[in-house]
């Protein structure tokens, strides 16, 4: 009968994703340690996440239905709760980080740890981190970055708010001259901080001497009443990421001392003489700080959505023979191509993210020796990595929801909602059609003078020869040998970087005024900063493939995906290998039977693959991405659970849909 034929099916499909782990050609949690780097993080991060898993705050299960006041009061609630963890576990700062990241869900806490306290750590003299660091650490005070206005955000030089220097009282006064001045879109600061970093220009003696941080306090700390000459508040509703309070300021002339200008790098004494900092990009270190997690965000935040789509694709089942199962829609090539590559990307995005925190740490420990040799190309790196890899997430999460067809656009799938929160962050913390540009300005100036090119650049030294080159592939497996991967990808760079200098070169020789000469390359010069970043992205792949750290099976797979997600990004810019001939014709026919080829062979280890990101259910809070794969029954339990569906009839029937439908509907006079 139809009905034990339904059971059968529902049996059938309960058992999918067990089917799917059981054939994996390694083990997932081998793959899992190496992720993690090592057993005993995954021991630690699965301790932080039963942490949160156990504590009934953190539960996730009715946030679909509450109200954004309601979603901001549970948000605060779940920072106390953290902090209260945090104490009675004496956790570190990656710990308390991680824990909170398993939440779930943003908060105003993000910014806080990602944004205040590692400006404060990096902009302010010793004695000042004594002072606020400790405070900060320990939620004594709340803070948030303050840079962006009303009028202005990308164009740092434009930004109005102001710090004058008052020697009779040895303070400094932060105002906010016009409407546009207004602090807009800073996390954290509407409602949540008690404290601000605030970029403003420092006025001393009546010369404007560029923009300075400044430490501002913005509430009172026994009742978080603004203080006086501060208008603060939340700037409103926004396509996503609404438990956090961006949030508007105004300052009327408001006095702070001296000493509480961030003064590690840039200095202000008594008596009002300024001291420049000793490098112009020290300034830059706090954002490159905060650009290295927003790469570490844009891999997490691509990863859980490749979990839920790849478990979704495996229990989902459409179309096949008449009396048979349904054919898992993970095995049609076309949904292959819409979520494998985006699982290659987000191994790639994890292993960049590891990437750049030691290039970071290892810039750290330089500058306590005095060596400011490496901020430059890190600038650059960080700058260019940010707006990449979270396009490249955003596009992710996207297809990854569309690949799940119409049960992708419910909120219960996780992916919206998330994707929507994540999406701010292609405009914040740098624009990233702005950003890209700082890539390939950098690149442009090693282009003239190789000399100066640390690592990451190196391959422009020898431009002249790269562009003389042809890729030497005669068959798919020669297309993803790692040197052909690896020497395309410098070639794509080098013709890119190449076409801007050169480009810039015809613009001063037509006369194009200086002022204007990234416009009119601004195009060209982000598909060059995109080029580099994708090389960045291999090189960072290929150092994570080591031989020595683990099992073939291991290595088999990710040199799978290494090739996957090579294969994949040349693809969609073939342009860039065949206008000159790079590729030939029948070389772009190669690279795309690889990809072909290459998700044949991933589509095996597809639910593994992402099983080993360790994600918990209560993480992912999705009912498509079930680690159990019940996505039917949890659909249907939480529709049950949707406000509109708690009474027979609707509020409303009454006054509006029973009078049309017996006839008494009032008719309009005309």
């Amino acid at each position: 009968t139809q009905s034990t034929w339904g059971d059968v099916v529902a049996v059938e499909i309960a058992m999918d994703l067990e089917r799917e782990r059981a054939r994996s050609s390694f083990t997932i949690r081998e793959l899992t340690h190496y992720i993690n780097g090592g057993k005993a993080k995954t021991a630690d991060m699965e301790m932080l996440q039963s942490l949160i898993t156990s504590d009934p705050v953190f539960q996730l299960e009715n946030s679909y239905f509450l109200s954004r006041p309601e979603k901001f009061k549970r948000a605060l609630q779940k920072i106390n709760r953290l902090h209260a963890i945090r104490k009675e576990r004496n956790l570190t700062v990656d710990q308390f980080n991680e824990l909170y990241i398993m939440t779930g869900e943003a908060s105003p806490l993000f910014l806080h740890q990602s944004v205040f306290l590692p400006f404060l750590k990096s902009q302010c003299t010793p004695e000042q981190q004594q002072m606020w660091v400790p405070l900060a650490e320990d939620l004594r005070i709340t803070g948030c970055y303050a840079q962006t206005e009303l009028g202005h955000g990308s164009n740092v030089r434009g930004i109005e708010t102001t710090a004058t220097f008052i020697p009779e009282t040895d303070e400094i006064e932060i105002h906010s001259p016009t409407l546009t001045s207004t602090k807009w879109w800073v996390g954290g600061l509407g409602l949540f901080s008690t404290h601000a970093v605030v970029m403003a220009r420092l006025i001393v003696s009546g010369k404007d001497l560029g923009m300075h941080p400044f430490f501002v306090q913005l509430r009172s700390l026994t009742d978080h009443q603004p203080l006086k000459g501060v208008k603060v508040g939340d700037i409103g509703p926004k396509m996503g990421f609404n438990t956090v309070d961006n949030g508007f300021a105004r300052f009327d002339h408001v006095r702070i001392p001296r000493s509480q200008m961030l003064m590690r790098y840039s200095k202000l004494s008594r008596e009002g003489v300024y001291s420049k900092p000793p490098h112009d990009k020290l300034s830059y270190i706090g954002m490159v700080s905060v650009r290295t997690a927003l790469v570490a965000a844009a891999a997490y935040g691509l990863a859980r959505s490749t979990v839920i789509a790849v478990r979704y694709s495996a229990v989902r089942r459409q179309f096949g023979e008449q009396g048979q199962l349904e054919k898992q829609i993970l095995d049609y090539q076309n949904q292959q191509y819409r979520v494998l590559p985006h699982v290659a990307t987000a191994y790639a995005l994890n292993f960049t993210a590891k990437f750049m925190t030691q290039l970071f740490t290892s810039l750290t420990e330089d500058l306590q020796h005095g060596d400011l040799s490496v901020l430059a190309e890190l600038h650059a790196t960080a700058s260019g990595l940010k707006c990449w890899t979270s396009y490249l997430a955003v596009e992710g999460m996207d297809e990854c929801r569309l690949a799940c067809g119409g049960h992708g656009f419910s909120l219960f799938s996780s992916i919206p909602e998330y994707a929507q929160g994540f999406a701010h962050i292609l405009t914040a913390e740098g624009e990233n059609n702005i950003l890209a540009r700082e890539t390939t300005r950098y690149l442009v100036k090693i282009l003239a003078k190789p000399e100066l090119a640390k690592s990451n650049a190196s391959y422009l030294a020898s431009a002249g020869d790269v562009l003389e080159q042809k890729c030497s592939a005669v068959s798919i497996d020669d297309m993803m040998d790692p040197d052909v991967l690896l020497k395309a990808f410098v070639y794509r760079a080098v013709r890119l970087v190449v076409r801007v200098g050169q480009d810039l070169q015809a613009a001063i020789a037509s006369g194009v005024a200086a002022s204007d000469l990234w416009n009119v390359v601004h195009v060209e010069a982000n598909k060059a900063s995109k080029a580099h970043c994708l090389y960045v992205m291999l090189l960072a792949f290929n150092s994570n493939l080591n031989r020595d750290a683990m099992t073939p099976s291991l290595l088999a797979i990710l040199t799978k995906l290494r090739n996957l997600f090579s294969l994949y990004h040349i693809e969609r810019s073939i342009g860039d290998f065949s206008e000159d001939s790079y590729f030939s014709a029948e070389q772009c026919s190669l690279v795309r039977a690889g990809i072909r080829q290459l998700m044949n062979d991933i589509r095996t280890d597809a639910v593994a693959l992402v099983d080993a990101f360790n994600l918990s259910d209560h993480v992912l809070n999705s009912a498509l991405g079930r680690s159990d794969g019940m996505v039917y029954e949890r659909l249907y339990e939480l529709a049950q659970r949707e406000p509109l569906n708690q009474t027979p009839v609707v509020d409303g029937y009454q006054e509006y849909l029973r009078p049309l439908v017996h006839g008494q509907a009032t008719r309009s006079k005309l």
